[in-house]
């Protein structure tokens, strides 16, 4: 029978039963040696999964004092086994208000666009409405404000290959196209008008051209950002293991491509016959309004998900050496 060292090495090849005494089932030798490692006590705070009664000084082997729920399943539910691999963010703070800036303001500002076309569909139904001109402003202002919040992710923490934090920086640098071609067109294209879309009449060549630019602009942030985004999103177990998407930045992208689609189908209709010119002119706002209403979704979705993310940008999960005593075997 071969003697163990330590709960954590390999067995050590000497002769354990010199004496030739009865031995034990080597099943049941390992089993109590599993058990002995199993046994371990929580060193470090760790809220139960159910009812955030704190764990400290018990053994995995236990349960919860006040509901019973045993501590192997907290640790399944809560501990990041990789937490202690993640890079620690330098300045957590302003990587915060960054984030919580490039998601918000751009939601913000798709919902200020939608309200500056919103009396184009009221006059549909003979009814007045006139959305406030500094709308458009703030919408400007709002894509502003997102582009300067998406700084943070040039370089987020260390580790960054140069080819990434220069990608973050095109992505960051979309975005002057982007308020500069939204604010003439809500500033001197849209001025004074109050159909672009219902009427085929009333599309412009120069305001599908401008929104073909966007769309560019758009896929250029979302396609960009990605990478590093996606640093800051895997800090999450969650998205790490596949239970949340870890696409939304390109499903943004495809959602400006569908909008650009529409626009395209704008261009091309004073050019084709008048019954298939109409027929591409309302295929076009289809294509325009299902693009903008995901985009919108999207950004939606993105704004939760940085709320969701900000208690990890402080700090990464908790990891087992968060929670277990040294391994005495180990030194």
């Amino acid at each position: 029978m071969l003697a163990w060292k330590g709960s954590g090495e390999e067995p050590a090849l000497t002769d354990a039963n010199p004496n030739h005494e009865p031995q034990t089932d080597d099943a049941s030798t390992s089993a109590r040696i599993g058990e002995q490692d199993l046994a371990r006590v929580l060193t470090g705070d760790l809220p139960c999964a159910r009812c955030q009664y704190n764990l400290r000084g018990l053994s995995i082997l236990h349960v919860c004092g006040e509901c019973g729920l045993p501590v192997k399943a907290t640790l399944l539910a809560v501990i990041d086994p990789r937490a202690d691999e993640l890079r620690e963010i330098e300045h957590p703070t302003i990587m915060q208000v960054g984030l919580l800036a490039w998601a918000v303001c751009a939601f913000i500002a798709s919902i200020l666009l939608w309200l500056i076309r919103l009396p184009e569909l009221f006059d549909r139904f003979n009814i007045a409405f006139q959305t406030p001109s500094w709308f458009k402003i703030f919408a400007v202002v709002c894509i502003a404000l997102s582009g300067l919040g998406a700084s943070v992710l040039i370089r987020p923490h260390a580790g960054i290959s140069r080819r990434d934090a220069w990608r973050a920086v095109f992505g960051v640098a979309c975005y002057t196209p982007l308020a500069v071609c939204v604010w003439v067109i809500a500033d001197q294209i849209d001025a004074g008008r109050l159909t672009v879309y219902l009427n085929s009449n009333d599309a412009d060549p120069a305001r599908s051209a401008l929104r073909l630019v966007c769309g560019l602009a758009i896929i250029g942030i979302a396609l960009s950002l990605r990478p590093n985004a996606l640093r800051i999103a895997v800090r999450s177990v969650l998205v790490r293991t596949g239970r949340v998407d870890r696409q939304p930045m390109t499903a943004l992208a495809a959602a400006a491509g569908l909008a650009m689609f529409g626009d395209v189908l704008h261009l091309v209709s004073p050019y084709a016959p008048n019954a298939v010119g109409d027929l591409l002119h309302v295929g076009g706002v289809v294509a325009i309004a299902a693009g903008s209403v995901l985009l919108t979704m999207g950004l939606f979705g993105m704004m939760m998900d940085v709320w969701r993310l900000r208690p990890l940008i402080a700090a990464p999960g908790i990891g087992l050496v968060d929670i277990f005593e040294p391994d005495e075997t180990d030194t």
